[in-house]
Parts: C-alpha cells; structure tokens; sequence
C-alpha cells in the first residue's frame, strides 16, 4: 500500500492547529522551537497512539510543554488534530482565573483521561475551528494589530 496523507497547518497570533490524516503509521521525534504548549485529544480515529511509550487510548488528552520532545508513534489510518498555544497566554490565563501570580510550571508532558463530553466539546471546536479557518484564514490570524 503506498503512502497517502494529508497535512493542514494553521498559525495565528494566538494559536497554531494541525491536522495529519495519514493511511500508514508516522513517527514524530524531536523538539519543538517554540515555547508552546500542546494538546493532542485521543480519539477512535487517532486511538493506539504510542507516546512517550505509552499506548493511549480514546478520552485522553495529550498535554506537552515546550521542553518535552516528541515522540510519538501513530497508528495506521490516522486523523490527528493538534492545538498549541503559547505558555505565557496559558500562564496569563492562569493569573486571571486564580486571581494568583503564582505559576505553576507546565509538567513535561501527561495524558489525563477527560469527562467525554468535554473532550467532544473540545474535539469538535477543533474540528469547527480548523475548518472555520481554512475557508477564511483571517480567523486565524486574530483581530488586526
């Protein structure tokens, strides 16, 4: 079976998301440059996922900071979703919402298990986003600067 895949990247101000749907396994090693956090839901289409060595499956919710690296095998037939967001707009939302100057540091990375119908709200404003986005970039690129 030869190779097909499809990759979609989209980078605002704010936020990047991608989107890899592949019909073979892709192993992604390596760190990123960016002081990003990343979020990777689990989902049927991405579960069996392998990272860090560890199989996930549907319902976590891969949480990486910028000075973990990748490693991550995915499994055959794949549609992965991504959303990565700056830490200091994490931290500056953190501030607010605790009322606290007070950061807590990013752990590595972790994958906890989310209530399903949060992780489907999630998935699906991904999904609205991501498609929202390439039929008109600017909602991507944020208000005007």
């Amino acid at each position: 079976m030869s190779f097909q895949g499809t990759i979609r990247i989209l980078s605002g101000q704010s936020v990047r998301l991608f989107q890899v749907e592949t019909n073979q396994s892709i192993l992604t090693q390596g760190m990123d440059n960016a002081s990003l956090a990343t979020f990777i839901p689990i989902t049927p289409r991405n579960e069996g996922t392998v990272w860090q060595g560890r199989r996930l499956s549907t319902g976590q919710l891969i949480v990486k900071s910028p000075d973990a690296d990748y490693h991550n095998l995915t499994s055959r037939g794949t549609v992965l979703r991504a959303l990565l967001v700056p830490v200091e707009t994490i931290q500056s939302a953190s501030r607010i919402l605790t009322g606290s100057d007070t950061i807590q540091p990013l752990p590595l990375w972790q994958a906890p298990r989310i209530a399903p119908n949060k992780m489907d709200r999630f998935q699906r404003s991904l999904s609205e986003l991501m498609t929202i986005s390439m039929e008109t970039p600017e909602v991507a690129a944020g208000p005007p600067g």
